[in-house]
């Protein structure tokens, strides 16, 4: 009876240690899960801060690009009147007085 019990002990103690080995390897493989997700998680972060700045420096560049074409189509419209106004003074010129 004795023997029995010391079987049935070297038993339970041997399944004691294979859940304990068992329950380490879920707990590490845990980690290091949770591990690479953090690590997945601010290369993310960084990626987003990289295109956020992009996007900033673009916006800039496009509200730059809007206030040459928008001075650029002043000038044009200036120069025309210049020009027409030129022209009219040239036609008033032309025609004989009398």
């Amino acid at each position: 009876m004795f023997c029995h019990q010391e079987s049935k002990l070297r038993s339970t103690q041997h399944q004691l240690k294979q859940c304990q080995d068992r329950l380490f390897d879920l707990e590490s493989g845990s980690d290091e899960a949770r591990a690479a997700r953090a690590e997945e998680s601010d290369i993310l972060l960084e990626d987003l801060e990289k295109a956020s700045s992009r996007a900033a420096a673009a916006e800039r560049e496009a509200e730059m690009l809007r206030e040459r074409l928008r001075t650029a189509r002043e000038d044009a419209v200036r120069e025309r009147e210049e020009r027409e106004m030129g022209e009219k003074r040239e036609e008033e010129a032309a025609v004989p007085r009398y």
